[in-house]
């Protein structure tokens, strides 16, 4: 009934404020250091978080009891990277949820995913059979929770289209591996979504707007 509002958890007016923001979104920073410090919960101004960072850390117990009760109340989430799922397994949302990268020396590019949820998936309905998407760094995952069903993988060969990625021992789990997942936390009280990319990344990938755009309103539940 109206456009989500989401709580982007940097301390800054970055790039991915910027992007959901010329996408329409009401998106604003909104940092652990802030949620744990105000005096009112400023999470309860927003329907979903956008993150591709750390849990907070044992020093913020009032941030982990606000992001904890927004879950529980129904907000939603979409993370980014790594740092993205691990973020929900830290804060104890979701059991099975694991990533791997390839990381250093500038490795990035390209790849193609196969739009393995179909035409029926809230997150990637609107795109082929195979598409193509930015990493930096390559990132996937290498399990995703029960509660999650995975709408992006890689193909089992040939998923580097351009860039600088060595293929060694480390990416040996890569081939066939989930890129976007989508379902609730093991509580069933909040939708998310992930992606091994971020899809708002340096605002460059534009061809990935339309997926984040749609774990936006699928969230909002």
């Amino acid at each position: 009934d109206r456009v989500p509002r989401i709580a982007v958890l940097t301390g800054a007016l970055n790039q991915d404020v910027w992007v959901l923001r010329n996408l329409g979104f009401t998106a604003d920073p909104v940092s652990t250091t802030v949620i744990n410090a105000s005096p009112t919960d400023p999470l309860v101004n927003y329907d979903v978080v956008f993150n591709t960072g750390a849990w907070p850390s044992a020093g913020s117990p009032t941030a982990r009891a606000r992001l904890t009760e927004f879950f529980a109340r129904g907000g939603g989430y979409i993370g980014a990277l790594t740092n993205g799922a691990n973020f929900l397994t830290t804060g104890g949302q979701v059991t099975g949820l694991t990533a791997a990268n390839r990381s250093g020396n500038g490795r990035s590019g390209i790849v193609y995913w196969t739009n393995t949820g179909g035409a029926g998936s809230p997150i990637t309905g609107v795109y082929p059979g195979q598409d193509t998407a930015i990493m930096d760094p390559p990132t996937w995952f290498t399990s995703i929770p029960a509660t999650m069903t995975a709408d992006g993988r890689f193909p089992v060969a040939n998923f580097f289209a351009s860039g600088l990625w060595s293929q060694d021992g480390q990416s040996a789990t890569a081939p066939g591996s989930a890129v976007i997942a989508h379902g609730t936390n093991t509580a069933a009280t909040s939708r998310m979504t992930v992606f091994a990319m971020n899809p708002l990344y340096r605002a460059d990938p534009e061809r990935e707007w339309p997926a984040i755009s749609s774990a936006a309103y699928w969230a909002d539940q």
